[in-house]
């Protein structure tokens, strides 16, 4: 009760400097992550709070920060970007996407739409930190097939695509997109998604996706595969990915389940079936995102932003 005290003294004490919505941000202060609203520091997700709500500071700290400025009566979703904690790069730590997900380096860079050049906002990759250290953007090919669209993820050295061929960095594929990047309505969701996928064998999947980068004269050695895509928001199929990854771990993994934090999707390879999963399911390490695939609906579908937007509550 006293922290909740001194919480609202500094919201107070915000608002009568005439601090508005708009400046609210989550920050890293000291390890830990922040909820500001300029330069006023409001309130710290700490460990303990974070375990109670079942999450990592850094989700719980992005929660907050769109409760408050709900409560301002702003719109978080026009200023997501300050609400999203950033990960930082430490090589074996568990990093913030959330509980149980992955342990790996992580590294936030721009994705570059191939047809424009334009910049689509900011994705998050995860790898080696030798690998990491040489990506500096993440090329995205989109392209339509009578049956599925796809998006293709090419993390590169270069901070640009304006050149024919862009170079791959091996070892490199993305955990987390913002929620906006791949255009989600209208598209075939539960049974629908499952018998579109199931109309061509996984093999074939991955082999036309490996075709096309071929065909853009982009090299990728390790291996792939392509499995359903599940929302443990929706807790259904909404799409297929192809993961890459050592032979491994890549062997193991029959699913990628989607879930929404702080207006971006991440993405976490588990072993289990997807219509076995229950509950949150263990994340295997090593298995990252290449491609995304949704199939168009023939009629409208359920609004897709529930998979990609969480409702604050009070």
């Amino acid at each position: 009760m006293q922290r909740a005290d001194m919480i609202a003294d500094r919201l107070r004490a915000a608002f009568t400097s005439g601090a508005q919505w708009q400046e609210t941000q989550v920050l890293g202060r000291n390890g830990l992550w922040t909820v500001n609203i300029g330069d006023r520091l409001i309130a710290t997700a700490d460990v303990n709070s974070a375990r109670a709500f079942g999450m990592q500071t850094g989700q719980l700290a992005g929660r907050w920060a769109r409760q408050a400025v709900v409560a301002m009566g702003g719109n978080p979703q026009t200023i997501a970007r300050q609400l999203m904690p950033i990960a930082t790069a430490v090589a074996g730590a568990q990093q913030e996407l959330g509980g149980n997900w992955m342990t790996a380096p992580v590294k936030s860079v721009p994705a570059l739409d191939v047809s424009s050049g334009e910049t689509m906002g900011n994705v998050t990759v995860a790898g080696s930190q030798d690998s990491l250290s040489k990506v500096s953007a993440v090329a995205v090919y989109a392209y339509a097939t009578d049956s599925a669209n796809a998006y293709v993820f090419t993390p590169s050295s270069r901070a640009s695509v304006s050149d024919v061929t862009v170079p791959r960095v091996m070892g490199v594929g993305v955990v987390r997109i913002p929620a906006d990047l791949i255009d989600m309505t209208n598209i075939d969701m539960g049974d629908a998604a499952v018998q579109a996928f199931n109309e061509s064998p996984p093999a074939e999947w991955n082999a036309e996706i490996n075709s096309r980068l071929a065909s853009w004269q982009i090299q990728l050695t390790a291996s792939t595969k392509v499995v359903p895509l599940y929302s443990l928001d929706m807790r259904h199929v909404v799409g297929a990915v192809q993961i890459v990854g050592d032979a491994n771990s890549i062997g193991q993994a029959q699913t990628i389940v989607a879930s929404n934090v702080n207006s971006s999707i991440q993405f976490g390879a588990t072993s289990m079936p997807w219509n076995d999963i229950s509950g949150r399911p263990t994340m295997l390490d090593g298995v990252v995102v290449s491609a995304i695939i949704v199939f168009p609906g023939t009629v409208a579908a359920p609004v897709a932003p529930e998979m990609l937007e969480e409702t604050p509550t009070p």
